[in-house]
């Protein structure tokens, strides 16, 4: 009972962090190479984890 449970528990958390991602919009101000990069990367792990940036 308890391993099942556990299975249903691991199915429903893996079905809502998948279903649910956000719209970000993410400003890249062009002033500082270090901040064009950093925001990129952001932009880039965001998008890879799900959300529309």
């Amino acid at each position: 009972m308890r391993k099942l449970l556990l299975q249903l528990f691991c199915i429903l958390t893996f079905l809502f962090s998948v279903t649910f991602g956000y719209k970000i919009l993410l400003y890249n101000p062009k002033f500082a190479q270090s901040h064009v990069t950093f925001t990129g990367k952001l932009a880039d792990t965001l998008a890879a984890a799900g959300h529309e940036v």
